[in-house]
């Protein structure tokens, strides 16, 4: 019982992670427009783009190894 409860939260957790990673790929020069005040922000958005790849990615695999 306990086993099952934690795993729906470990999952609701990872898609939490997902969601909020999706929505910096997506949005990533909004992102850090709204944070710099910097000219050159390319170099941030794809460090954003790049984490929250890997965020995606890591989010995914927790979910198919939990399932």
């Amino acid at each position: 019982m306990v086993i099952v409860m934690l795993e729906n939260v470990v999952v609701f957790i990872a898609l939490i992670l997902l969601l909020v990673a999706v929505f910096c790929i997506f949005n990533a020069r909004g992102v850090v427009k709204s944070k710099s005040k910097n000219d050159n922000i390319n170099k941030s958005v794809a460090l954003v783009k790049i984490v929250g790849t890997i965020v995606t990615i890591i989010s995914l695999v927790i979910i198919y190894l939990v399932r």
